[in-house]
C-alpha cells in the first residue's frame, strides 16, 4: 500500500479507536431525597396507586377516587363513590374499575365521568393498561378501548389473576395455570400446570416468551410455544414479577430470600446478583435506567442495571401498604403506622 493511502487508513482507524473507549456515565443515585411530603388517610386505599406520569391517583376502600398534584400535599379533586376498585393511567387517561366489573373513564382535571361500560367481569382481581386498550381479569377476562370503551373481547374464565401484555400476546394465571392467548382476541394458545405446585406472577416478553416462579425454589422459562425450558434454583419463592430489561437478553429475578440475580434470558445462566437486607415487598421496576425495588418494611433500593450494584436507599418511614408508583419526579406509597400517604422527591434522574 502507498503512503498516501496509509495516512487516512490510520486516521480513521485512531477514531474509531477513541470512540469505542468512550463510556456512558454510571447512573447517579436518586437518593437522599430532596424533599417528602406526607398525608394521612382516614380510608384506606383499596389497591395502589397510579400515575400517569404528572399526577397520582388513589381509589380508596369507600370508592372515592382522588387526584394529587406531585408536588402537593392535599387531593386536587375526590370523586365520591360507593364500590372500591382499581386505578390505571397514562397521559390524558385515567381508568377506574369497580371490583363488580364496571369501568369508569375519567377526566385527569376535574373526575368527571366521560363514559362508562359494564362488562361480563365479576370479582375483579388484576387490571393492565397496555397502550389504548385496558385489560381486566377475575370471574371472567376482557378487554376493552381506553379511549372510547369500545369491547374488543368479554370471556368467560375463572379466577384471572396477574396480567401481562406485551407484542401480541397476553399471559395470566387462570385458575393458578399459566394461559398465554392472544392479545387482540383472548384466543388461547397454550396452558401450562406449574410441575413443583404453585406459579408466580409472571414477566412476559414481546417475543412471546415467559419467566415465571414455579414452585418454592424455581424459576422456569416458557417457550413461546408453551414448552418449559430452563430453570433455575434460588433460595426462597420467587412471588413477584420477574424484570424485563427491554433488550431480550437479560430478567432479572426476586426472590423471597431477598436476593435479586439478573439472569440471561436465552439460558437462564445466572450473570450478577444484590443481596438485600430483608425480603421484597414488591415487583421490580426500571425506571430511567435504574432498577428500584420495595424492600420490606418501608426501603427502596436502587440498583444499576449494568452492575447490580446497590446505588442508593431511602426509607419511608412507615411499613408499605401499596407498591410505590413514580411520577414527576417522586416516588408514592401508602405506609402505616399511621396510615398515610408519602412522597419522597429524588434527585435528578439524569
Amino acid at each position: 500500500m502507498s503512503k498516501p493511502a496509509r495516512g487516512p487508513l490510520l486516521l480513521a482507524l485512531l477514531l474509531l479507536s477513541a470512540c469505542s473507549s468512550v463510556r456512558v456515565a454510571p447512573p447517579s443515585s436518586p437518593f437522599p431525597p430532596r424533599a417528602r411530603w406526607e398525608h394521612v388517610l382516614e380510608v384506606p386505599l383499596a389497591s395502589a396507586p397510579a400515575s400517569d406520569g404528572t399526577l397520582f391517583f388513589t381509589a380508596s376502600s369507600d370508592g372515592s377516587v382522588s387526584a394529587w398534584d406531585a408536588v402537593a400535599a392535599a387531593p386536587l379533586w375526590t370523586r365520591p363513590g360507593t364500590s372500591p376498585g382499581f386505578l390505571v393511567a397514562r397521559a390524558g387517561v385515567v381508568l377506574f374499575i369497580e371490583k363488580t366489573g364496571a369501568v369508569w373513564s375519567l377526566s385527569p382535571e376535574d373526575g368527571s365521568a366521560r363514559w362508562k361500560k359494564t362488562l361480563g367481569v365479576s370479582d375483579v382481581e388484576s387490571v393492565r393498561l397496555d397502550g389504548n386498550r385496558l385489560f381486566i381479569g377475575g370471574n371472567g377476562l376482557a378487554s376493552l378501548l381506553a379511549s372510547t370503551g369500545e369491547v374488543r373481547f368479554d370471556l368467560p374464565s375463572k379466577v384471572v389473576r396477574h396480567i401481562e401484555v406485551a407484542g401480541d400476546f397476553l399471559v395470566a394465571l387462570e385458575e393458578g395455570a399459566l394461559v398465554q392467548r392472544g392479545r387482540e382476541d383472548g384466543v388461547v394458545r397454550y396452558r401450562l400446570v406449574s410441575p413443583e405446585g404453585e406459579f408466580g406472577a409472571p414477566a412476559l416478553f414481546s417475543d412471546g416468551r415467559v419467566v415465571v416462579g414455579s414452585g418454592h425454589r424455581l424459576v422456569r422459562a416458557v417457550s413461546t410455544k408453551g414448552e418449559f425450558k430452563w430453570r433455575f434454583k434460588v433460595g426462597a419463592r420467587v412471588r413477584d414479577r420477574p424484570l424485563d430489561y427491554g433488550d431480550l437478553e437479560r430478567v432479572g429475578v426476586l426472590s423471597f430470600e431477598g436476593v435479586f440475580y439478573e439472569l440471561s434470558l436465552g439460558g437462564g445462566d445466572m450473570r450478577r446478583r444484590a443481596l438485600f437486607s430483608s425480603r421484597p415487598f414488591g415487583p421490580p421496576s426500571l425506571i430511567e435506567r435504574r432498577i428500584f425495588v420495595p424492600v420490606s418494611e418501608d426501603e427502596v433500593v436502587v440498583l444499576d442495571p449494568r452492575t447490580t450494584k446497590i446505588i442508593g436507599k431511602a426509607r419511608f418511614g412507615g411499613g408499605f401498604l401499596s407498591q410505590p408508583v413514580f411520577a414527576g419526579g417522586r416516588l408514592l406509597a401508602e405506609v402505616a403506622s399511621p396510615r398515610r400517604l408519602v412522597a419522597l422527591e429524588t434527585a435528578p434522574l439524569g
